[in-house]
């Protein structure tokens, strides 16, 4: 099958989303297809097996004529013009088009510029959508999102995938422990409520690390809050990790914190589990299984209920904390391969008979 994913961008910076579409597109050729990437902008490798990534400035006017060699569209994202051209262009060549919204449907996001959304909307995001043969969601609540925007299509609810890691050495001993966030320094990420319920908690046993980009320059503001509750040596401001570096990470963690206000699927509770590493995560999360599996904790965001649950947390031993991420991994071990989500997407993909 021949399979183009289209994305506006695939920066390292995006986080969470670069890596999936990397991923996913990676385990698609595993499986013997042909698939191409196009994008307005790249700073990361080529996926390995994946034929090429196509600017699609380059093609100009020929978006179309590009479109046409392929048997199935995937585009990822929504409301920005790039998305509404590949859009326009697989349906003027009647090729099979799907849509992963990655959050971009729920609906916080319309709060966000509501007025250019609105205005998106009626003049062509409804029609996108409509235009589909199925859209893509990773949970049930953004799967809710989508039918509560009135589409009548075929939703296909599939988990993004974590590349498993290999063997891995824990360190147990020690009194020290580490708590960690992982993400966007971005106030719907939570951190703000982290920072102060972690001033408020003063714990003297934990040091909180703080890996991510500055999104919006609050970064200042958080450490300023810091030293003045004198916790410099308590927090650190790791910034934008990969590779072997957040490896590294994640292996000297005791604790995952995920205080969002929201989060469409939040791929680093996984990346998490499948290290080992219990999480705390907020009720606005997808992440209701981590209480019902005994894996980890819930709690509704903010940063007094933050500090009400972490109490908690923060006085079990590195042993009890190892044990709890000990039965993470072995749940959280084959249910996130992407080569078998790829091969149940392209089930999904293979339901639709294209009559237009």
């Amino acid at each position: 099958m021949k399979i183009l994913l289209s994305v506006k961008t695939l920066y390292r910076r995006n986080g969470g989303p670069t890596a999936v579409i990397c991923s996913y597109a990676q385990a698609l050729a595993k499986l013997g297809n042909d698939v191409e990437i196009i994008t307005d902008g790249c700073d990361v490798p080529l996926p390995m097996g994946v034929k090429s990534i196509v600017l699609r400035k380059d093609l100009k006017i020929r978006l179309c004529e590009y479109v046409e060699k392929f048997d199935v569209v995937h585009d990822n994202g929504v409301w920005l013009l790039f998305n509404h051209m590949i859009v326009r262009a697989a349906r003027l060549k009647k090729k099979m088009l799907f849509i992963s919204p990655h959050g971009g449907l729920m609906p916080w996001i319309f709060k966000k510029g509501f007025i250019k959304k609105k205005v998106a909307w009626w003049c062509y995001q409804k029609w996108d959508l409509n235009a589909c043969d199925g859209i893509f969601t990773t949970v049930e609540i953004e799967r809710a999102a989508v039918l509560q925007l009135g589409y009548k299509g075929k939703i296909h609810m599939h988990p993004n995938g974590v590349d498993a890691p290999g063997e891995y050495c824990r360190k147990i001993e020690g009194d020290k422990k580490v708590a960690i966030f992982v993400g966007r320094i971005h106030p719907t990420k939570g951190i703000q409520d982290l920072i102060a319920a972690w001033i408020s908690l003063n714990p003297t046993d934990w040091d909180l690390h703080i890996i991510g980009p500055d999104e919006v320059g609050m970064q200042h503001d958080l450490e300023m809050l810091c030293k003045k509750a004198e916790l410099c040596g308590m927090v650190k401001w790791l910034g934008m990790l990969s590779g072997d570096e957040k490896t590294k990470v994640f292996l000297n963690a005791d604790l995952l914190i995920l205080p969002s206000y929201s989060e469409n699927f939040g791929l680093v509770v996984v990346e998490a589990l499948l290290m080992g590493v219990p999480v705390l995560a907020t009720t606005t999360t997808p992440w209701k299984v981590l209480v019902d599996e005994g894996i980890g904790w819930n709690t509704k965001p903010g940063a007094e209920n933050i500090a009400n649950t972490l109490k908690c947390i923060l006085s079990l031993q590195k042993k009890q904390l190892h044990e709890i991420g000990a039965k993470g991994r072995l749940w959280a071990n084959g249910r996130f391969d992407w080569v078998s989500i790829a091969s149940e997407m392209m089930k999904s993909y293979c339901e639709h008979t294209h009559t237009l």
